[in-house]
């Protein structure tokens, strides 16, 4: 679901590079119901990469969003629960082989926004997503 405004930027926050679990603790601080980013289309792909893009400081910085492999699964989850319905995944890149890679990112990749997986305790900025 787009959230309402989420093309203003309302709805998105971004924050400085943090690993592993604190991430979507972090979120939490923007209010109740904030967490990583999920995104469920190329509407919303492009809203959350633009709002990157304009607050990125640095263009190499990979963006944590919300998806990841749990534990014992072999497939990938939105940390809010909702369903996996979209991908905007880098082409000729398999994602299950990298092993301890069962976060993602958003990354740049010739000019466009794409999402890459990495190791959850890499050190990078995130973006939230909650009702303003």
């Amino acid at each position: 679901m787009l959230f309402p405004n989420l093309a203003a930027d309302k709805g998105l926050r971004r924050d400085t590079g943090v690993g592993g679990v604190n991430m979507g603790a972090r979120c939490q601080r923007f209010g109740s119901g904030a967490h990583l980013a999920s995104i469920h289309s190329e509407e919303e792909h492009d809203a959350v990469a633009g709002f990157i893009t304009r607050s990125q400081r640095r263009d190499d910085d990979d963006v944590w969003i919300g998806l990841y492999i749990p534990v014992r699964r072999q497939s990938w989850s939105w940390v809010d629960g909702s369903t996996v319905d979209y991908s905007a995944w880098e082409k000729q890149k398999s994602y299950y082989s990298l092993k301890g890679e069962h976060c993602a990112v958003l990354e740049e990749d010739t000019g466009f926004m794409t999402w890459d997986n990495d190791s959850c305790n890499d050190r990078n900025p995130f973006v939230c997503k909650y009702r303003p």
